[in-house]
């Protein structure tokens, strides 16, 4: 027992030095973009973005406990059609009712269940198998079972989800913007007061998953965005149908979204709808992506992936889009030099590859 003690106490000092050193590189990192020197306003909006992105990072590396994933759009993009596909089973209703309008939450529990959180004391209804579950969702869904309306009530589905297993939360949020049926109510949709509601309650460390179709974002999701959802972390997921040339499309989608909303984000691409019926790479890489942001311990290797993406969006920018000579111009040697030397100490090839490609002279 004793050693068992000593081996927990030494693994942790390992952990917090590894953390720690993380923490630095990111610390540094944003030093040197704050140091930028550059009369270019592209560029100067592209440093303050590339801040954010790190600020958010070093956020995420010191939050306690697991965080909630809220899937977030606008109606009709997709959003319960790919829950049902992380999931594996087809319970998120993926037409418009009463349970759509709301934001649900899916949990993992051993023991079937649905739970209206809003009540005090919660309201929960257990079931002995996943299929009766099924079927009391399918009659929240059809409003067939009225002692079963929802009204307004914050949902929680628990289950036996894989994805979940870990403490993760997801929720399945209405879509904002919805329609109000009124003309001259153009700036707020049906459901955006809870979408508000509900993003205030979790804010402490909320992960947003932007879900859109394969079109340019329009002006008023950008400014719902910009007014509701910037200052946490996000992620684009373009949800495409067969009939989109993806491949075509995804420089001139990641330069809109990057443009619009003055950030680094990461893209992830997938056809819902298809991974419904059959597990396929896009599902997996999304899965993967969305476990190792928000699970406490998988957090150091998002954190490094993060830092892996921004250091080779730097690069692309420098010198495939601007073609610039060297980045000693912009940069200060030392505090590149010290980036480096961390890199290296951490230890991560491909942390390391990234680094190096701004860090070498031009």
């Amino acid at each position: 027992m004793q050693r068992s003690r000593e081996i927990a106490r030494i693994n942790g000092k390992a952990v917090k030095f590894i953390m720690d050193k993380l923490l630095n590189l990111c610390d540094k990192t944003r030093s040197l973009l704050h140091g930028a020197a550059t009369s270019d306003t592209a560029m100067q909006t592209f440093f303050k973005s590339a801040i954010e992105y790190m600020r958010q990072t070093e956020g995420m590396l010191r939050a306690r406990g697991d965080s909630v994933v809220a899937f977030c759009g606008k109606t009709n993009v997709g959003k319960s059609t790919l829950m049902n596909a992380l999931l594996g089973e087809k319970i998120a209703p993926v037409r418009n009712c009463d349970w759509s309008a709301r934001p649900v939450e899916y949990t993992y529990s051993g023991i079937p269940a649905l739970l209206i959180a809003d009540k005090y004391p919660p309201v929960k209804r257990e079931f002995s198998n996943d299929d009766e579950l099924s079927s009391a969702l399918k009659d929240l869904t059809t409003m067939a079972n009225p002692s079963l309306a929802v009204g307004q009530e914050h949902l929680v589905v628990q289950a036996d989800f894989p994805i979940l297993r870990d403490g993760l939360i997801i929720c399945d949020m209405p879509g904002f913007l919805a329609a109000t049926g009124d003309e001259t109510e153009e700036k707020e949709g049906v459901h955006d007061f809870d979408i508000k509601e509900y993003l205030r309650k979790n804010g402490s460390f909320l992960q947003i998953y932007l879900i859109s179709n394969a079109q340019l974002p329009d002006q008023s999701v950008i400014r719902f965005i910009r007014e509701n959802l910037i200052d946490h972390p996000l992620t684009v997921v373009i949800n495409y149908r067969e009939s989109d040339d993806i491949e075509q499309r995804k420089r001139q989608l990641e330069s809109s979204w990057g443009g619009a909303l003055d950030r680094v984000l990461d893209f992830y691409y997938i056809n819902a709808k298809k991974s419904c019926r059959q597990e396929n790479d896009e599902l997996n890489k999304l899965t993967s992506h969305i476990k190792r942001r928000s699970a406490t311990t998988n957090r150091e290797a998002a954190a490094c992936e993060d830092l892996v993406n921004l250091y080779r969006n730097l690069y692309s920018y420098l010198f495939e889009f601007n073609h610039f000579e060297s980045v000693r111009s912009i940069f200060p040697p030392t505090r590149i030099g010290v980036v480096r030397q961390l890199a290296y100490e951490y230890g991560e090839p491909s942390l390391v590859k990234a680094v190096e490609r701004i860090c070498v002279e031009k």
